[in-house]
């Protein structure tokens, strides 16, 4: 009820891996307003995506969150990218690195 109660989804975090919270709301076609690091910009690939914004830099936050609210977004688009990146489908690829990195050196 959350993300389809909101319009854009919002993650200012300072420090990030790939959070999950991301594909969450884009699999209900919600853009992203993030920050620009680590795993985040692997995550939100495009400008159709979302918008990054450097980090302790409210002046871009606050830009970057008026520009999603004015923005038409592609939801399909949005849910597409989601789908590719599922649970199930970000597992595989971990196990395929895993396998060819550690079991088979």
């Amino acid at each position: 009820s959350y993300y389809n109660g909101c319009d854009v989804f919002c993650l200012s975090s300072l420090r990030e891996g790939q959070p999950n919270v991301l594909y969450e709301a884009m699999s209900f076609g919600k853009p992203v307003v993030a920050t620009n690091v680590s795993g985040i910009p692997e995550m939100v690939i495009n400008d159709n995506l979302g918008i990054l914004f450097t980090p302790k830099r409210i002046d871009e936050l606050s830009s970057a969150m008026i520009e999603a609210a004015k923005r038409k977004w592609d939801q399909k688009e949005i849910i597409d990218h989601a789908k590719k990146n599922t649970w199930e489908k970000v597992a595989k690829k971990y196990h395929t690195v895993y396998k060819e990195n550690v079991i088979h050196k």
